[in-house]
């Protein structure tokens, strides 16, 4: 009897392929999230150093934001997310001549990196504490952004992109229609809070530069180091109960602002009120967590794209707040109202389903 050994021969290479395909795709994601935030965070310090009015600074800002709504709620092919990198490269040259052209870059290359960061987690899932420590990375080298390194990091992020298409997703090839999922109080809650952070973020690298005097290197660490807190928040909060760690943060964080706006001045308090406002910020994985524990049917998916409307609604406001008061005092001051207002809401509501505040 003869015994056929080919089909048992071949199998074994397929794990190892696997494997790499995963180590491969969650490497990628971990790179493009580290050059998310030197983008995000870049544009904004690059705006500041060329002496921009407050609002043109932020403004810059907004085009990372704005980036993240062509991934959600809308949802381009990867060849698309490919071509905006590949034109953002092309605007990063002509911002030589034109610094404004920049905005453009900046713009769409926030887009494609989002769009070609999500094809990469579809390959293999990466925990967020890992995605915030990638951001805190780029954050703390945004200092040094300028045309050059843009077009530096769309090639980068051109090369990513050619290795997630050695491992094809049909999903990555596949256009969604835009979503439009209905407004729910959670939904409302996640805007309110998203708000209340891009309301004033941007303003601190605007303070480091031009009121304290720090060099661009020193002003990127400053601002890193209220990521920190806000990253490893989940953790260190994971045990409270859901309801009174949101509510308790916001009620933290509001308070941990307008300390803030009244010490915008004095630099170790600064840096101390917004090292504590990330524990309050942090809390947000309370309000996903509060979703499902009481089964109101928000998906992720739907939370992400209220996420990101947030966002821009958030720095909008800024851009408006500042356009009529030309000063930064003034953002921290609302966003604390919207931190405020996240609390009350959630308490409200909370005491409407169980008859208490909290718990």
């Amino acid at each position: 009897m003869q015994l056929n050994h080919g089909s048992s021969s071949s199998a074994p290479p397929a794990a190892p392929k696997r494997e790499s395909g995963q180590w491969s795709a969650r490497t990628a994601y971990l790179a493009l999230s580290s050059m998310s935030g030197f983008i995000e965070l870049g544009g904004v310090m690059f705006a500041a150093r060329r002496g921009l009015p407050i609002p043109s600074v932020i403004a810059f800002g907004l085009t990372y934001q704005l980036g993240a709504l062509f991934q959600n709620p809308m949802e381009l092919t990867g060849r698309q997310y490919r071509g905006m990198v590949a034109v953002a490269a092309a605007a990063a040259c002509a911002s030589f001549w034109d610094f404004r052209l920049l905005w453009i870059s900046l713009l769409l290359l926030g887009a494609g990196l989002q769009g070609l960061r999500e094809e990469a987690v579809r390959r293999a899932p990466v925990g967020t504490l890992q995605k915030r420590i990638a951001r805190i990375a780029g954050f703390s080298v945004a200092g040094w952004l300028n045309p050059a390194l843009v077009i530096a990091s769309s090639l980068s992020i051109i090369l990513i992109a050619a290795v997630l298409r050695r491992w094809p997703n049909q999903a990555d090839q596949t256009t969604r229609p835009v979503r439009r999922p209905n407004l729910s109080l959670f939904a409302c809650v996640m805007v309110l809070h998203q708000m209340h952070y891009f309301a004033y973020c941007y303003a601190l690298p605007i303070l480091f530069l031009r009121v304290h005097g720090l060099n661009p290197v020193s002003a990127a660490l400053a601002f890193a180091i209220g990521w920190i807190s806000y990253s490893f928040a989940p953790s260190v909060l994971a045990r409270v109960p859901t309801l009174t760690v949101v509510v308790a943060g916001h009620v933290g964080v509001s308070a941990m602002l307008l300390f803030a706006a009244s010490n915008l001045h004095n630099l170790p308090m600064l840096l101390a009120a917004w090292f504590a406002s990330g524990f309050g910020g942090g809390t947000v994985f309370g309000i996903r967590r509060l979703a499902v524990e009481w089964r109101t049917g928000d998906t992720k998916a739907t939370l992400d794209m209220w996420e990101n409307v947030g966002h821009v609604l958030g720095v909008l406001l800024a851009i408006c707040l500042t356009l009529v008061a030309s000063r930064v005092d003034i953002l921290f001051l609302a966003a604390a109202g919207l931190a405020s207002a996240v609390a009350s809401i959630l308490a409200v509501a909370g005491y409407f389903r169980w008859g208490r505040f909290w718990g």
